[in-house]
């Protein structure tokens, strides 16, 4: 492992920290700044999930079931990050108890299927909008 204890990254307004469909590299601890989640970040029907400021994370379900990114992080200010790197996470996660290791697991399983139900009800909302005022 590397002798960095920890690595920094800066970012910018609208700068990309990771994109939907990436592979799990990396967690962000925010230090200071903000961003979006957002699923579909590059279409018309894009969907806002969260807005994180300092001392959120974001990325840490991708890292917790392997999964790529379910979602796109934007940078709607500029600031900077801690960089939790995939073997820093899973050497933390192997120290866990396997109870909530199992949780955490079920959690980030929920919220995906949330985030998924989301994404489907706003689409077909806007569908819905767009053929009442077609008719």
């Amino acid at each position: 492992m590397s002798d960095k204890v920890l690595e920094r990254k800066t970012f910018q307004e609208g700068d990309l920290l990771f994109k939907e469909g990436d592979e799990p590299t990396h967690a962000l601890i925010v230090q200071t700044g903000e961003v979006q989640i957002l699923l579909n970040a590059d279409q018309d029907d894009q969907v806002l999930l969260a807005t994180v400021g300092a001392g959120g994370i974001i990325g840490e379900m991708a890292l917790l079931d392997t999964s790529n990114r379910m979602a796109t992080a934007r940078a709607t200010t500029g600031g900077a990050a801690i960089i939790v790197t995939k073997q820093v996470f899973d050497i933390k996660m192997q120290k866990t108890d396997p109870f909530i290791r199992g949780l955490l697991l079920i959690l980030a399983d929920r919220a995906r299927q949330l985030s998924a139900k989301q994404s489907y009800s706003d689409v077909s909302s806007d569908q819905e909008s767009v053929s009442d005022t077609g008719s």
